[in-house]
């Protein structure tokens, strides 16, 4: 009886362990940070938002690069229920630029591309439209930020590339990451 107690307890703590793993593998890409000031979004600093201010920024890894043209900002979310809204905002191009990483003694510097963008003019409207349901319907239940983009040049077969992306409310504040070194998936 006292083994069966104690083989239950192990297993317990074993399968807590074994969750608490996989639960910070899959967020590993998004910083605890991030998550917080994500969550932490009410409907007064939505509201304070200017759209003509919001700012990404992708880096990736080179020699992959990304076109600058038809790049989307999306911000997906759900409500009690099954509710879901999804919003695309079309993103302009402000530049780009290489950034080169250092690293370990014993390694190479890493070399990166980096580029900015703004919401397009077009986009104002829809950012407008998203934050007055923000306000009308309160924090969403789960939201997702993502950027839809195309690669201008692939990374090679049998090298891992990485993304950064990074999401900036207002000009005169800092950047924080919506992804960190997430492994890029090419289909």
């Amino acid at each position: 009886m006292l083994i069966n107690q104690l083989l239950n307890i192990r297993v317990s703590r074993v399968a807590v362990l074994c969750f608490t793993t996989i639960f910070l593998v899959s967020c590993g890409s998004v910083p605890l940070s991030s998550m917080y000031k994500m969550a932490s979004m009410d409907k007064d600093d939505i509201r304070l938002i200017d759209p003509r201010q919001i700012r990404t920024r992708i880096t990736v890894d080179s020699p992959t690069q990304l076109q600058t043209r038809d790049v989307k900002l999306a911000l997906r979310f759900e409500f009690a229920g099954d509710d879901e809204s999804e919003y695309k905002f079309l993103l302009e191009f402000l530049e780009d630029k290489t950034l080169q990483e250092k690293s370990g003694w014993f390694s190479e510097p890493t070399l990166k591309s980096q580029y900015e963008f703004k919401l397009a003019e077009s986009s104002i409207g829809m950012f407008k439209r998203y934050q007055r349901e923000f306000i009308k319907y309160g924090k969403p239940n789960k939201y997702y930020w993502t950027v839809y983009y195309y690669f201008k040049k692939r990374p090679p077969e049998n090298q891992n590339a990485k993304l950064d992306l990074e999401l900036k409310m207002a000009v005169n504040e800092d950047y924080f990451y919506l992804l960190k070194d997430a492994e890029l998936a090419v289909d």
